[in-house]
């Protein structure tokens, strides 16, 4: 207890902060030692390493104990891991408040310039090791961070830090500009480019196909409405540059559904673009089931085209037969759809556009959300 008394009294006393200019690995190993009264520090692999939207930072662990810290040259803490072995099976000394306090305490000085910007989503309580974990969203200028999220755990036992993840990002990533895109034009942009709708699954051991709503390529790139890109999509580089190539990605493209329809007789297919690609010279296509011009997610089949021959190298069929599809007659799609918006939260975010920048742009947080279209139910989230 005495220990946790000296660490809570140097983190609220403390008043550096940041070292201008950025620190080099003497006096980052010094700042540790002194700002957290912790002696002989070193660095445990030598030079810098960046991670994106991050400042260089130092690897650190702590002579003779279990702990690891990532310290960003700013003084800014990124990653903190104590592996020392917590007592188990007593009884917590300390409370949640005053776990939460210390938790705040520590952010006061290694993040800083990110607490206002800090708001507490939860909290969870850890009973393997008597600790509380409190998890906090990063915002700025009050939009929020996508995929940055912090979290530190407390010992109730003894008031230390058993882990810390900070954000990653420096202030600097961030493009200040203002939104072109309206949230309507977004919204509708979103619909028009997702891969949003209705789709039938066919339930295990069963002939019934379910209507569900939802997306039905979860392998596709986020959609993302950009003020700097109209779509920010990780477009696959599989497909190669068709120079040299005899049959080149269109023409592949007929050959294969020619083939499909004339060998097996299946013409309602739907090309699942995430699944397609290039390799060892032969072009591989994915085509989904459909039924009343809806997909079957799990209804598919496969086939590879030679670029040199236009010859099919492969096929697969996974085509269940005697299959009762559930009706979609007044269904209202439209409700559907602005549901799934609501649920998946879309909206304003800042997202990663380059390896050294966020910028504002439309999008979903969750896209895994499927909804029972016949009653309106959400089915997962």
């Amino acid at each position: 207890m005495k220990k946790l008394c000296v660490l809570l009294l140097a983190i609220l006393s403390s008043t550096c902060i940041y070292a201008t200019p950025l620190m080099n690995s003497e006096e980052a190993t010094k700042y540790l030692e002194e700002t957290l009264t912790l002696p002989a520090f070193y660095i445990s692999n030598n030079g810098l390493y960046t991670q994106n939207n991050s400042l260089p930072y130092y690897d650190f662990e702590l002579s003779n104990e279990a702990i690891s810290i990532k310290l960003e040259q700013s003084g800014r803490i990124l990653e903190y891991v104590n592996d020392k072995n917590f007592a188990q099976g007593y009884g917590s000394i300390l409370s949640k408040d005053q776990c939460q306090e210390l938790a705040i305490a520590f952010l006061d000085i290694f993040a800083k310039d990110y607490k206002n910007n800090l708001r507490q989503t939860a909290y969870q309580v850890n009973s393997e090791n008597n600790s509380y974990t409190f998890y906090f969203k990063e915002y700025y200028n009050g939009v929020a961070i996508l995929n940055d999220d912090l979290y530190i755990t407390i010992s109730a036992l003894t008031g230390e830090v058993i882990a810390f993840q900070g954000i990653n990002t420096y202030l600097g990533a961030y493009l200040q500009r203002g939104v072109l895109t309206s949230s309507s034009s977004a919204t509708k942009q979103y619909l028009d480019e997702s891969k949003l709708g209705l789709y039938y699954e066919i339930e295990p051991n069963n002939r019934i196909a379910k209507l569900k709503f939802g997306l039905y390529d979860l392998g596709e790139p986020d959609v993302i409405i950009s003020e700097e890109v109209d779509k920010v999509k990780g477009e696959s580089d599989s497909v190669p540059q068709e120079v040299g190539l005899r049959y080149g990605y269109k023409e592949s493209l007929d050959f294969a559904k020619r083939y499909i329809e004339l060998a097996y007789g299946f013409k309602n297919i739907l090309l699942l673009e995430s699944k397609t690609f290039y390799q060892d010279k032969q072009y591989h296509f994915t085509f989904l089931r459909t039924e009343n011009g809806i997909p079957v997610i799990n209804n598919y089949v496969t086939i590879s085209i030679s670029a040199s021959t236009g010859v099919t190298q492969d096929y697969n069929a996974n085509w269940a037969s005697n299959i009762i599809f559930e009706n979609i007659n007044y269904l209202d799609v439209d409700t559907l759809a602005n549901l799934y918006l609501q649920v998946a939260n879309f909206g304003l975010y800042y997202v990663d556009l380059t390896s050294n920048k966020r910028v504002l742009a439309y999008t979903v947080i969750n896209k895994h959300i499927i909804i029972d279209p016949k009653t309106n139910q959400i089915i997962n989230q």
